[in-house]
């Protein structure tokens, strides 16, 4: 059964407060990502750098003259937003991958090469420690970009993980989350071991489920909605197939 909506978001530019109606459960994202990548032949990377354009463009709308910028980034495709988000604000952002590069796959490594070959020298660390001491430096007028977790996560998380994110909560800076807040379940609003609280959550394609569930609406924040290059006329078209979800 079709949404009962007028349109999702088109435009790459993320807008505010999308309705409840827009939502989907994260499966149905993924496939609806499936959909455009191999009914459309819309390739991944060209949907990803989509995505780090709407971070990179609301990182700059939030920011301050004096702000500075941290991303953290884990090795799944929301890290890999995170990259090319990094690419777009350089040099006033600093990119932190939490792994090992090596580990990277897919349209991550991708992004991780493109920086190496630009020159913009990302980092790296599989010791947390380096994270908690950039997080501490950071101010109320700064910008934490939160790109560790994306909708594929699915048991809670441990350490290092969990002291990072409980890190991240008490640092003072305003935390911007990529698609979904790291640790949340996005489909039924559920905290995975422990989630990051963020002032605004800028998601793709549609609005999450558990966004408007359980301790969605309290570590979410302020929803943006952005357009990843899918026409409205072929997300009527999935949304009229018959669905799984």
């Amino acid at each position: 059964m079709k949404n009962q909506i007028p349109s999702f978001s088109s435009g790459l530019f993320p807008r505010p407060a999308p309705s409840e109606a827009l939502a989907l459960p994260p499966s149905a994202v993924r496939r609806l990502d499936r959909f455009a990548i191999e009914t459309l032949g819309i390739p991944g990377p060209v949907l990803m750098e989509n995505a780090s354009r709407a971070v990179a463009a609301l990182v700059r709308e939030k920011s301050l003259p004096s702000s500075k910028v941290l991303i953290l980034a884990g090795k799944g495709n929301n890290g890999g937003d995170g990259m090319a988000a990094h690419r777009h604000l350089h040099p006033e952002s600093r990119l932190l991958l939490l792994g090992d590069p090596k580990g990277l796959s897919g349209d991550g490594a991708l992004q991780w090469e493109i920086l190496e070959k630009a020159g913009i020298a990302p980092e790296w660390t599989v010791d947390p420690d380096p994270i908690l001491r950039a997080l501490e430096e950071l101010g109320p007028e700064d910008i934490l970009v939160d790109a560790l977790f994306g909708t594929g996560l699915s048991r809670p998380l441990r350490d290092p993980y969990s002291a990072v994110i409980e890190a991240i909560n008490r640092c003072r800076a305003r935390v911007l989350a990529v698609d979904v807040p790291s640790g949340l379940d996005a489909a039924e609003g559920k905290i995975l071991g422990a989630a990051v609280r963020a002032r605004w959550t800028v998601t793709f394609a549609a609005p999450k489920t558990g966004f408007y569930r359980g301790k969605g609406p309290e570590v979410c924040g302020e929803v943006f909605l952005a357009g990843i290059g899918i026409p409205w006329k072929a997300v009527e078209a999935f949304l009229d197939a018959p669905r799984e979800d």
